[in-house]
């Protein structure tokens, strides 16, 4: 089991492999199922000395639960399909995370130049379609569209066929690398002066308004955060370069692309942020409830998806409601909560998990991030499961005991990565 759980730090990597093949030649690698068997595995071993929880036992009656309602409808390979490589495979992360007595931060760390050079194929790919990627991505005669139809149409999404992988993997990305280095009071690498601006644009191009909106958030965090440690002056000329870098991109961008496409960029990113019954029209499918049989269990894994005829999607709250039901429902966030007001009460040493589990809740009001395999369940699973690792904790706590016994004035927040 010691060799399966060197393979748990290289996520990215499984599934970026996995996708690339598949939207290139068409050939379904199997690398995502190679891993997700091994997670499995890893996961049983882990807990036979797990010391269970009420909040592990709700987790684990939620999968049993999910799993029973795949088999309401009809017996389908399909949906068992992607009921394991969503739902089952995700809660892995929270069991292997709750478990795990060291490196629990090891598939974090492996983003540091992995995720990076995912983030410059998918501008590349993004800049200069070549005719397979365009082939892939539009699944028609793509010369008789219009710029502007192309560009909406190929939103950067690298080797996967929407922009999530990519715009969630970068605030992941932003967020944990930023806190980890403030939280060890390090210098920032050199390199991360140049991945960071890269993986910045790659979420501004991904066009996903949650993960732009919550990267500027952390920005504003992390400006306060630094306000402790540095002076006012140092933190203008921050923003000021990070002010004329942005306007030299948007100056750039204006003269590389169409006026078409850049006023639909400006259009989408700008007004559509900003609209203000955005959230709320998530939510008018609430409204009409005709659609769902049975409010109490639900009509059944994958009866509401986009393949189906009484479509419930782009809103996970409304989704786990009509597919699994009162019951489901509180199963699922019952454990989210738990996670969420204990990360609150300790925020000083849940700070990262803290910013993932409150991007996903705000990600779930557009999108299906529990049961959609591209969104990254697993990892957010994983921080729930880091929220309700003790190991983690008393090692914090040990942690901090030393640096307050050695008069130390480093921060006692979060320390990712260690």
């Amino acid at each position: 089991m010691n060799q399966i759980a060197k393979i748990v730090p290289y996520y990215w990597i499984f599934f970026t492999v996995y996708a690339f093949f598949r939207m290139k030649y068409g050939i379904y690698s199997r690398l995502d199922t190679i891993y997700e068997i091994c997670m499995l595995l890893y996961a049983f071993y882990e807990c036979r000395t797990l010391r269970w929880k009420l909040v592990d036992r709700l987790v684990l009656i939620f999968v049993f639960y999910s799993f029973l309602s795949c088999l309401s409808i009809s017996f389908s390979y399909e949906i068992i399909n992607d009921w394991f490589r969503s739902i089952a495979f995700g809660t892995l992360g929270y069991f292997i995370a709750r478990s795990m007595k060291q490196n629990q931060y090891r598939i974090f760390d492996t983003m540091k130049f992995i995720f990076p050079a995912i983030c410059i194929i998918a501008l590349f790919l993004y800049f200069n379609p070549t005719s397979w990627y365009l082939n892939y991505k539009l699944h028609y005669d793509y010369e008789a569209l219009s710029e502007h139809v192309i560009i909406e149409l190929t939103r950067l999404s690298g080797f996967w066929e929407y922009p999530y992988f990519i715009s969630y993997g970068c605030f992941i990305y932003l967020a944990y690398f930023s806190l980890k280095y403030y939280n060890q009071g390090l210098s920032l690498e050199k390199c991360m002066y140049a991945f960071f601006p890269v993986v910045a644009l790659a979420c501004f191009f991904a066009q996903q308004r949650v993960a732009i909106v919550f990267v500027i958030c952390l920005y504003a965090l992390f400006h306060f955060l630094l306000s402790k440690r540095y002076s006012i002056k140092s933190l203008l000329i921050c923003d000021i370069i990070i002010i004329l870098f942005s306007g030299s991109f948007v100056i750039t961008l204006k003269n590389v692309v169409s006026l078409d496409t850049f006023d639909y960029i400006v259009e989408r990113m700008v007004e559509g942020t900003i609209d203000r019954e955005l959230v709320t029209t998530r939510f008018d499918m609430f409204a009409d409830e005709s659609s769902i049989k049975n409010m109490f269990i639900g009509d059944g894994y994958g009866s509401h998806n986009r393949s189906s005829n009484n479509v419930i999607s782009d809103n996970q709250f409304l989704n786990i409601y009509a597919e699994f039901g009162i019951i489901g429902f509180i199963l699922l966030y019952l454990p989210i909560v738990y996670s969420l007001f204990k990360a609150i009460r300790r925020h000083r040493f849940y700070l990262f998990e803290l910013c993932i589990l409150l991007f996903y809740l705000a990600a779930m009001t557009g999108a299906n991030p529990i049961n959609s395999p591209d969104l990254h369940p697993f990892l957010f699973w994983y921080c729930l499961g880091l929220i309700n690792n003790n190991y983690r904790y008393s090692q914090i706590q040990i942690n901090n005991n030393e640096k307050n016994n050695s008069n130390s004035s480093s921060s006692v927040l979060s320390i990712p990565g260690k």
